[in-house]
């Protein structure tokens, strides 16, 4: 599981819980079908690689934000990917609104 947590810095990130979880299918699935979608958003390919982790800091968050709704808008409202992805749209407003970073930690 891809787990994304809201926080300061990474020490932090990893004593949170976790507010966005993406399962290893839905990850694999995601990057490889979507991969039209997704192939132009520098932000989301950073997650790519569901074993590796990441950080998106405050600044880069907008542009990841924009991303998700950008990807989201261009799926169909009733595709598996809708309901992380807005998990992850409501978890970029909440890191913005508390100067925050995102950090995409694999387990």
């Amino acid at each position: 599981m891809l787990d994304i947590h809201i926080a300061k810095s990474f020490d932090d990130a990893i004593r949170n819980e976790r507010v966005v979880g993406i399962d290893f299918d839905v990850h694999v699935a995601f990057f490889n079908e979507r991969l039209g979608l997704v192939a132009n958003c520098q932000q989301l390919q950073r997650m790519s690689d569901h074993y590796s982790d990441c950080t998106f800091s405050g600044d880069e968050i907008p542009k990841l934000l924009s991303e998700i709704i950008a990807v989201s808008n261009a799926m169909a409202a009733t595709s598996p990917h809708q309901e992380w992805l807005k998990q992850f749209r409501n978890a970029c407003h909440s890191a913005i609104a508390n100067g925050e970073s995102l950090f995409a930690i694999c387990d």
